[in-house]
């Protein structure tokens, strides 16, 4: 078992979980930081699992969690998804080992999960991981969404298993919205979305 950090800049590092064994009241260096850099996730991982980032102005990167090795804890990780100006990493995510099958040259997801990705005006749809190549690590991604002003920027992203169950939105006013993950539309990956 490993944890998955991912920073906002798109670094990522790959750590035994076993390294974390002795941890110290005043805690340890779990991740390096370069410049003004933040660790915003971690996700546990069995050493074959996919990895999936998407950046704020809708693009996505899917890669094979073995293009990352392991690493000691003060590391500071290798670059996981390349960004374009201003862009930074707004969500990250690992698909377990038994949620998706490959094509038989390992390129392809031919049947696995939905990424579910919500935009900053309201706006969200569900797209099969499948539309997703595998990529190398370090690349800029494909898109994943179409950022408009109309629409806005990529908030989140969640990937879902199943139809089942809600989803739960809350605005910056503190409106909140409860949905069926099922009525949310599944759609292309170069799309806007749907309300």
């Amino acid at each position: 078992k490993y944890f998955i950090m991912g920073t906002r800049d798109g670094q990522i590092k790959k750590t035994e979980i076993e390294k974390y064994d002795n941890i110290r009241k005043t805690g340890i260096i779990a991740m390096g930081l370069k410049g003004n850099d933040e660790l915003k996730w971690v996700k546990t991982s069995n050493g074959d699992d996919v990895i999936v980032e998407v950046s704020e102005k809708g693009q996505a990167i899917c890669y094979h969690e073995q293009d990352v090795r392991p690493m000691g804890r003060s590391a500071s990780g290798v670059t996981g998804m390349r960004l374009k100006g201003d862009d930074k990493v707004m969500a990250l995510d690992v698909i377990g080992s038994d949620q998706y099958k490959f094509d038989d040259n390992k390129k392809n997801i031919l049947r696995g999960p939905d990424m579910l990705v919500v935009l900053e005006n309201g706006f969200g749809k569900r797209t099969k991981i499948g539309y997703f190549h595998l990529q190398k690590r370090g690349g800029y991604g494909i898109r994943a969404a179409s950022c408009t002003t109309k629409t806005g920027n990529v908030i989140g992203m969640r990937i879902t298993y199943t139809d089942e169950g809600d989803v739960v939105l809350a605005s910056e006013k503190g409106q909140f919205i409860r949905m069926e993950l099922a009525k949310i539309k599944r759609l292309g990956r170069d799309t806007q979305g749907v309300t």
